[in-house]
């Protein structure tokens, strides 16, 4: 009995301290909302990459809205990786109506040495003409200031990648059980002003929102050097902090999910 007291102390102790790191993450952890301003004193061109696997059901939700930008410069290219579901078919119609704005890549296979999606998005990042490329994925949905709210902060910053965490909608039961719980464990393991600082070897992105200068990431490689990599944004963020460049994170509600 006594022991079962013991370890129920512990773990009362170990809940407790967990909580009051997560409070003293929380500190300084910016989060930007649709409904404030982002005033930009340049306005680069921005290349979108959407890397996409067997994303028929999704796509019709989320590629609108990635095209509903109110940001003027931009192009998105959305890579079918291999899609067995009708992908890209529907990719290639929906591209008829926005040839000014969207490309659609097909990979009929996967190179050797590659991982799926960091193939996908080193395709896109070849074909890319902005200075500026997002990396994102097909079941995001953004906010028609989604762009511009990553761009602000860049400038704000003075970054070279920039990620913004989404807000994750837990639809069905299993969702609502680990997915919060996985979020608490990424905030106390990967503190965001740790992140945050340029002193700190720390880094994390979310692969949902990945803003970087194109000429930086290709100086570093690109996502050939990380091609073996399965856990690309991590990957990422990572290879760009050791490098010396300057990363930004942050969280919102509204402006992707």
């Amino acid at each position: 009995m006594t022991l079962l007291l013991v370890l129920l102390w512990m773990g009362l102790a170990g809940w407790v301290l967990l909580l009051l790191r997560l409070a003293h993450n929380a500190r300084g952890y910016l989060r930007v909302r649709a409904a404030q301003p982002f005033p930009l004193q340049r306005r680069p061109r921005v290349s979108i990459l959407i890397p996409a696997r067997n994303e028929a059901e999704i796509l019709p939700v989320t590629l609108p809205a990635i095209l509903a930008q109110h940001y003027p410069d931009y192009e998105v290219i959305l890579v079918d990786d291999a899609s067995t579901d009708g992908t890209g078919e529907w990719a290639q119609q929906f591209a008829a109506a926005h040839a000014d704005r969207l490309r659609v890549i097909r990979v009929p296979e996967l190179p050797a040495g590659w991982v799926g999606k960091t193939h996908a998005l080193h395709v896109a990042f070849q074909a890319a003409r902005g200075e500026w490329v997002l990396a994102t994925d097909a079941d995001i949905v953004f906010h028609p200031k989604a762009l511009e709210a990553g761009l602000w902060l860049a400038e704000q910053q003075n970054a070279e990648l920039v990620s913004i965490y989404s807000f994750l909608e837990c639809v069905s039961f299993w969702e609502r059980v680990m997915l919060p719980g996985f979020g608490l464990l990424l905030s106390a393991f990967f503190p965001v002003p740790q992140i945050n600082d340029s002193r700190n070897p720390l880094a994390l992105a979310s692969g949902g929102y990945i803003l970087m200068r194109r000429s930086m990431w290709a100086g570093l490689g690109g996502y050939e050097a990380i091609r073996a990599e399965i856990i690309d944004d991590l990957n990422t963020a990572r290879r760009v902090k050791r490098s010396g460049h300057r990363m930004y994170v942050a969280a919102t509600q509204d402006l992707l999910r």
